[in-house]
């Protein structure tokens, strides 16, 4: 534990720090959040993260940091809103908590979405300068593909040799998180963010690129459809909305080959059915009588009834299905993130969510279409992925989503900043001075 004085930084953060240990739990934190058990607790699945044994410790130095220097806190009203919401619901709904579960469940709720906002604040004031927020993507890209390479491993392993391992939910893998759709989701995300990675490096560091095969090739054996199309289509619209037009048609040439290709294949659909994985990616849940379909369908009208007769405060946060009997209250999931929050928290909570997604990635957007901000592009793309899979599966606890989030923060402070005063530097350089001017 060292603490040191850093010249010209943040002044918010110009007295002692404990630059080691703030550093190592951003990494910490990074590299293990993905690294998950899901226990079923009084009926209800609650996912752990090893990262959360760390934070008690983060909260320790949030303390000693903030008496000392101060605390960041961006989104301060929707924190609070976030968080007031979600206990006024939890207290307005305890009867029907305490019929089927037990009233300290609701409890368990909001601790969860206080849990959340814990790494969303921890990257925020633990990513001090550029070599902390480096740090951080570097410590997410390579967990990202022991993950990544844990998850195809397992596939592979069942598909060859029959051999079942916690890696892999028989032939779909799942690295860490025991979710093969969750795994693909935090792929995705992590493909982005490696490309961002690269760029903030000037192209120099080359090992991101041999990272990025691993992870599309990760995603294709979740056979996670949902993923693989949301990932599929945050690169078009990374391609088609912020990049050139000669990539634009690069990537628009390549796409229509591609899709020549596949369909004059010999023997095209029994080669399809030979591999699994291809089997359920080539397959199509749009058909009504199709058992998936038939799944999702029953749990979204659950979730769009729950709301209609809930419609300003829901049934509280974890309460969906309750008393709806069937597959919605075994499952406990609207398998839809945007109709499971309204059903459980109601307008005035989603109202809420909402309010943190838009206040944190507007800055964002206007840089990287804008203020020539090329590289706050593949955070959007990033984000994108998670809103995608969102359709078809309960995200909104995904701590990834969260420190994302945050990193949208940090990189607009400590990067984006930085090169606009270079780029104003420069342009005054530039200028003749009036003495000069005839």
């Amino acid at each position: 534990m060292t603490t040191t004085m850093q010249a010209g930084s943040d002044p918010f953060y110009a007295t002692a720090r404990f630059d080691g240990l703030r550093r190592g739990l951003l990494v910490l934190a990074c590299a293990l959040f993905p690294v998950s058990k899901v226990v079923n607790s009084g009926g209800k699945l609650i996912n752990f993260s090893l990262a959360d044994l760390f934070l008690p410790v983060v909260g320790l130095l949030f303390l000693i940091r903030s008496m000392s220097c101060g605390f960041r806190w961006p989104s301060a009203s929707a924190f609070l809103l976030n968080v007031g919401v979600l206990s006024a619901t939890a207290l307005v709904n305890l009867e029907l908590t305490a019929d089927y579960k037990s009233p300290l469940s609701a409890l368990v709720e909001v601790m969860k979405a206080i849990s959340l906002w814990a790494y969303f604040y921890l990257v925020v004031n633990f990513v001090d300068d550029r070599r902390d927020l480096l740090w951080a993507l570097r410590a997410w890209v390579l967990s990202s593909a022991v993950v990544a390479a844990l998850g195809a491993a397992g596939s592979l392993l069942y598909q060859l040799a029959g051999v079942e391992t916690v890696f892999a939910l028989q032939f779909r893998a799942q690295g860490t998180f025991e979710d093969s759709n969750l795994f693909a989701a935090h792929i995705g995300v992590s493909f982005f963010l490696t490309l961002l990675y690269y760029f903030m490096c000037n192209r120099q560091v080359r090992w991101p690129l041999f990272v990025l095969p691993i992870h599309l090739g990760a995603i294709l054996l979740s056979a996670s459809r949902g993923s693989l199309l949301a990932v599929a289509a945050a690169l078009a619209a990374l391609a088609f909305f912020f990049s050139s037009t000669r990539i634009k048609w690069a990537v628009g040439i390549s796409l229509f080959m591609g899709g020549l290709l596949v369909m004059a294949l010999p023997n095209r659909d029994e080669w399809l059915r030979s591999n699994p994985v291809t089997e359920r990616l080539t397959t199509t849940t749009v058909d009504l009588e199709n058992p998936e379909a038939k799944q999702r369908r029953g749990l979204w009208e659950v979730a769009l009834r729950t709301w209609q007769e809930n419609p300003w405060v829901g049934v509280g946060r974890g309460n969906y299905g309750l008393g709806a009997g069937g597959e919605a209250q075994a499952i406990g999931f609207a398998h839809n993130t945007y109709l499971g929050l309204l059903a459980e928290t109601g307008i005035v909570g989603f109202i809420t969510y909402a309010l943190v997604v838009v206040t944190m990635t507007w800055p964002t957007f206007l840089a990287a279409t804008s203020y020539g901000h090329a590289k706050a592009s593949l955070l959007l793309a990033a984000l994108l992925v998670i809103a995608l899979a969102g359709v078809t599966i309960n995200i909104e606890n995904y701590r990834g989503l969260w420190m994302l989030l945050a990193l949208m923060e940090a990189y607009r402070r400590v990067w984006m900043a930085r090169e606009d005063a270079v780029q104003v530097t420069a342009t005054r350089s530039m200028e003749v001075p009036h003495a000069y001017v005839a």
